[in-house]
């Protein structure tokens, strides 16, 4: 059975944890930040994708003003992110990288969602908004895009290696099957 969580890693390392799963899918980042809770309960068998593209932040037209990322550091924005995800990865990353200290320091413009389809939702509900930015992953991204006018403004594509999904198979799985 394949299930669709939208992104809840660490509940998806609590059920891997009680055997209620054989194998997990997720960003190698999201097992290594949540993964010590568990004491680690799987073992990466093999790296699957590194996303190029797929998790992006998307806005308005125009949002960047000067055409440089360093227009995100600007308290009056909003982002809209999943938070314990890729997503919240990308945008940690992006603020990191390019010191974007008026976001780094002040909270305010975080707005938590628990997926991707809920910042797509929420971006089709508020896109005439100028202020509001999402982190969304495929397909939603290609969506916002296409259907709701939206653009890429920075995505997974620009960070090389930072998102690698990998399987995690149970200890207990592998052993019983080890081939």
């Amino acid at each position: 059975n394949f299930i669709d969580d939208g992104g809840a890693y660490d509940d998806r390392l609590k059920k891997l944890d009680d055997d209620e799963y054989d194998c997990i899918v997720l960003p190698i980042s999201s097992y290594l930040e949540h993964g010590p809770k568990y004491n680690y309960p799987g073992v990466v068998v093999a790296a699957i994708s590194e996303s190029k593209g797929a998790d992006a932040l998307v806005g308005p037209k125009g949002i960047l003003s000067t055409g440089k990322i360093n227009d995100l550091n600007n308290p009056n924005l909003r982002i809209a992110y999943t938070d314990g995800s890729p997503s919240s990865f990308l945008l940690d990353l992006t603020i990191s990288d390019f010191d974007l200290d008026q976001l780094s320091t002040n909270d305010a413009w975080r707005q938590k969602v628990n997926s991707s389809e809920e910042a797509y939702a929420m971006a089709k509900k508020n896109r005439a908004d100028s202020s509001m930015l999402y982190v969304m992953w495929e397909p939603e991204v290609s969506k916002a895009v296409e259907d709701l006018g939206l653009e890429a403004v920075w995505g997974s594509d620009q960070f090389a290696g930072y998102i690698i999904d990998v399987f995690v198979f149970s200890r207990e799985f592998i052993s019983k099957k080890p081939e």
